[in-house]
């Protein structure tokens, strides 16, 4: 938010993550009251529920032009991702259309890509240049933006695998997330069928 001089951020669980089947993953109306816990209190967060006006997979073009509808006008839209998830960027449902709609804000994850040469190759494969500090492609007006800063190296497939093991995250998840998923028995593994996501 700093860096890039965003005004809001609007945090937005998928309903029906395509790339995710399979994974132990909680219901959508308890991740969507775990972030709503994460962000009380930081006025310029939000989240949002609009994946579960969406039928079938949620797919991220489709999340993207229901938002732009509750935005005004004059906004500009931004998606962030961390960059595990931004080089599946071509397996994604009309990809190009995305990359021509909104300014994409990529942070890397501790220990993925040390000097960022992998991920460099994948931008320069998608046609990206690095101009001015950020990359943009002739003929694409929106650029991506690789944040500078350090990030905690934090996964949340190991926390829930963690937590289906009997661990507790700590210092990982939000003292009143991880509150919330005990209370709710979440990613536990003798709670089998009730947390996969089918």
């Amino acid at each position: 938010m700093e860096e890039c001089r965003l005004d809001q951020v609007i945090f937005l669980p998928a309903a029906r993550p395509p790339h995710k089947s399979g994974e132990l993953l909680a219901p959508f109306a308890d991740r969507l009251a775990m972030v709503r816990l994460a962000i009380d209190g930081e006025k310029r967060f939000q989240c949002s529920d609009v994946e579960a006006t969406l039928p079938g997979p949620s797919y991220t073009i489709e999340t993207l032009r229901l938002v732009e509808k509750g935005i005004a006008s004059s906004s500009r839209l931004y998606f962030l991702i961390g960059s595990d998830a931004f080089v599946d960027l071509l397996s994604w449902r009309e990809y190009e259309e995305i990359l021509r709609r909104v300014t994409i804000i990529v942070a890397c994850r501790p220990g993925q890509d040390k000097d960022g040469s992998a991920f460099h190759k994948f931008l320069a494969r998608l046609g990206y240049g690095l101009q001015g500090g950020v990359w943009r492609r002739s003929g694409v007006s929106r650029e991506i933006v690789v944040l500078s800063g350090d990030f905690v190296d934090i996964s949340s497939t190991a926390i829930r695998e963690g937590i289906a093991q009997g661990l507790e995250p700590l210092g990982q998840v939000p003292a009143q997330v991880l509150a919330y998923i005990v209370k709710r028995g979440l990613y536990r593994a003798d709670a089998g069928a009730a947390t996969h996501h089918s």
